[in-house]
C-alpha cells in the first residue's frame, strides 16, 4: 500500500520537464510560512524557484487570515516570480494561479475544481485552496512576487465554523492524493499560464476563468472597509476586476475587498 502521509519525496521532481518555473526546488521539513522564507531569499535566487515545506505552522492568506498546512498532508509552496511589469499585474497573478491550480486538481482527481474570485479554490462547495501574491519593490520597480499556494490535500480535521466551508482532497473524495503529483501538475500549468499572461494580459483568459468562477452569474456581497454592498455579478473584465450591477442598475466594477457569493460559505 501506498504511503501518502509522508515526507516530499525530492526524486519525484525529477519528472518535471526543463522549464523556467520550478528550475530549483527547495523542501524544507517544517516552516512558519513559506511566502516568508521565499521572501528572504528571493533576491538572491533565480525567476522561478519553488519552495517547499511538509509542515506549515504561520502560513497566511488574505486579509491577514491564517492558513496552516499538516505535517505531511497538505501543500505549502511558494513561487519566486520577477517579471518585467507593474505591481498590479504582478498582484493578480493570483487570478492566474487559480487556473493552473484549479486545472491541476481536476487532471489529479477528475472532478472540476472551482474558483472563488479572487483566489480560493473550491470542490464541493468547500473552499480547498487559498492562493497569495505578495510583492516587492526595488528601485521604484517591481523586485520580485510570491505567489503562496496552499492546497488541503490529504488532512481531514475540520471542525465548528471550518468545517461548514473547508475541506480538502480526502475529505472531499475520500481518498488519499500524492502531494508531488499535484505539484507537478500546479508547476506544469504555471509554466502555460504565467509566460502568456506576462506578454498579452488577462484578455486571452477571460472566457476559461469565466467558466470556472463561481461568482458569476450569482448575487454576491461586497464588503470594503466600512461599505458593504450586494448586486448581481456579470462578468471579469479584461483586468480581472469582477462587474456588479447593483439592484439600481448602476454597474461598477471591483478589484479589491472581500466578495461573498450566495450559497457558498454559509451566506445565505
Amino acid at each position: 500500500m501506498i504511503n501518502y502521509i509522508r515526507s516530499l519525496n525530492p526524486e519525484e521532481f525529477h519528472r518535471l520537464k526543463s522549464s523556467s518555473i520550478g528550475n530549483r526546488i527547495i523542501i524544507l521539513d517544517e516552516v512558519g510560512s513559506t511566502n516568508d522564507y521565499a521572501k528572504k531569499i528571493a533576491y538572491s535566487e533565480a525567476e522561478g524557484t519553488i519552495v517547499l515545506s511538509n509542515t506549515q505552522t504561520k502560513g497566511k492568506g488574505r486579509l491577514g487570515r491564517s492558513w496552516e498546512a499538516g505535517i505531511n498532508t497538505d501543500i505549502a509552496m511558494s513561487i519566486i516570480l520577477k517579471p518585467d511589469t507593474d505591481i498590479l499585474t504582478a498582484q493578480r497573478l493570483t487570478l492566474i494561479g487559480g487556473l493552473a491550480v484549479s486545472k491541476a486538481i481536476k487532471e489529479a482527481s477528475g472532478e472540476p475544481a472551482y474558483i472563488k474570485w479572487p483566489n480560493d479554490i473550491v470542490l464541493n462547495n468547500k473552499k480547498i485552496c487559498g492562493i497569495l501574491a505578495e510583492t516587492s519593490i526595488q528601485a521604484n520597480k517591481l523586485g520580485y512576487c510570491i505567489l503562496g499556494i496552499g492546497i488541503n490535500v490529504n488532512s481531514n480535521n475540520f471542525k465548528g465554523e471550518l468545517e461548514k466551508k473547508a475541506g480538502s482532497l480526502f475529505s472531499e473524495m475520500r481518498r488519499h492524493f500524492s502531494r508531488e503529483e499535484i505539484i507537478i501538475k500546479v508547476i506544469e500549468e504555471m509554466n502555460i499560464y504565467y509566460p502568456r499572461y506576462i506578454k498579452d494580459g488577462f484578455s486571452p483568459f477571460i472566457e476559461e476563468y469565466e467558466d470556472l468562477c463561481l461568482n458569476i452569474g450569482k448575487e454576491v456581497r461586497l464588503v470594503d472597509g466600512n461599505t458593504e454592498r450586494t448586486g448581481f455579478c456579470e462578468a471579469v473584465t479584461n483586468t480581472g476586476e469582477l462587474v456588479i450591477k447593483d439592484k439600481s442598475g448602476e454597474r461598477y466594477s471591483v478589484s479589491a475587498g472581500e466578495v461573498s457569493v450566495r450559497g457558498l460559505y454559509g451566506y445565505l
